[in-house]
């Protein structure tokens, strides 16, 4: 994570990069939810291949009005890398998310 104070009028700048490796996860066997399915190439499967994910935040906080604003951009699965996770109740028959961007500005209304 990089930390600025200030810069350009803009308070508490920050940037971070973050990975999460997951290993592969064969199934437990018959009590396995979708078990029968692994060496079935036109359905789903129990079993899962390992994936690593890149996520991404920026922000900073600006005055507006006499008060503090923040503006945050964050970035799930930078890579848009294709996986799916073994927890996953719906890894049968559909990939976990792709990549995600969110954009939040928390502005404060009234006095303080």
């Amino acid at each position: 994570m990089f930390t600025q104070p200030s810069l350009w009028g803009l308070q508490n700048l920050y940037l971070s990069v973050g990975l999460r490796f997951v290993g592969d996860k064969d199934a437990a066997g018959r009590y396995e939810p979708f078990w029968q399915y692994d060496n079935n190439p036109n359905f789903g499967l129990a079993s899962t291949a390992r994936y690593t994910l890149v996520h991404a935040a920026a922000g900073f906080d600006f005055a507006l009005a006499g008060q503090r604003a923040n503006v945050d951009l964050i970035v799930h699965n930078l890579m848009d890398e294709v996986y799916r996770d073994f927890l996953d109740t719906y890894k049968g028959y559909a990939l976990s998310l792709g990549r995600d961007i969110r954009l939040r500005v928390n502005v404060p209304f009234g006095s303080r």
